[in-house]
């Protein structure tokens, strides 16, 4: 993970800011925001965040992970880094799962959305080449990523109020 100068310098703004502390967020396997909550100074101190921080993994609905192999790791994102605007106190910043791997450093864990989505599109140059219409030269391609965004209206004892589905 790399970390420029214009990272160091988001910290510096943010403790100027005044943050006290940074939710490490991460998505299970359903796509719920699930985070970790950590103090501003544990997140700089001896520069944590290059470390990664220790999860129950078995305890993550979905990951499916038993409880003897169930220590991951959540590794911040840098150019995810920011504000939460409802809490002026409060950053987030958005992290990768991996799993220790007993013969070196830490891997991407498969169950992790975000690391799914990077394999695929490491993949993507490899399935295009030698398809009509793309030149064999560098392949540039957009891709958009957005959360799907729910609610149901219930009334006073959590019924729905309406039997209307998707596109309703």
């Amino acid at each position: 993970m790399s970390r420029d100068g214009s990272f160091v310098d988001t910290l510096a703004a943010a403790t100027e800011q005044g943050i006290r502390t940074v939710d490490l967020q991460f998505v299970d396997i359903f796509g719920n925001i699930k985070f970790k909550t950590v103090s501003f100074d544990e997140f700089l101190h001896e520069k944590e965040y290059l470390k990664g921080y220790g999860v129950d993994g078995s305890s993550i609905d979905g990951y499916g992970v038993p409880v003897e192999e169930s220590d991951l790791l959540i590794m911040p994102d840098p150019n995810t880094f920011g504000a939460v605007p409802w809490a002026p106190d409060v950053s987030r910043v958005i992290c990768d799962i991996q799993a220790p791997s007993p013969d070196g450093p830490p891997v991407p864990f498969e169950g992790d959305s975000r690391s799914a989505l990077k394999r695929m599109l490491a993949r993507i140059p490899d399935a295009l080449k030698g398809q009509p219409g793309v030149p064999g030269g560098d392949i540039q391609f957009q891709y958009h990523v957005a959360p799907e965004l729910e609610f149901f209206v219930l009334d006073g004892d959590h019924q729905h109020i309406d039997s209307l589905g998707y596109f309703d």
